[in-house]
């Protein structure tokens, strides 16, 4: 793996934020940054990639009616009332 250097401005509260996570993990500030940034991208490719999944699957026709979606809602909630009730 080869490392680059990358210049970024950022706020002084947001660097402290930075660094009291290196300290508590006894870590650099650098790899603080780069888990935080993999851990970003991570979620947004993936957040992406379900999006594109779902355009995909609507326009395959794969929907389902708004009507099934609030009854399995229903049927979600008063499930979970009755486990609540049963505690």
């Amino acid at each position: 793996m080869t490392l680059k250097i990358a210049s970024i401005r950022i706020e002084d509260t947001l660097l402290e934020r930075v660094d009291q996570m290196a300290q508590l993990q006894e870590r650099s500030r650098a790899w603080v940054i780069n888990q935080a940034i993999a851990q970003y991208l991570d979620y947004e490719e993936w957040f992406v990639h379900t999006i594109e999944e779902g355009i995909a699957q609507a326009d395959a026709g794969q929907l389902v009616s708004h009507e099934t979606v609030k009854q399995k809602w229903k049927e979600k909630i008063a499930n979970q009332m009755d486990a609540d009730s049963q505690k």
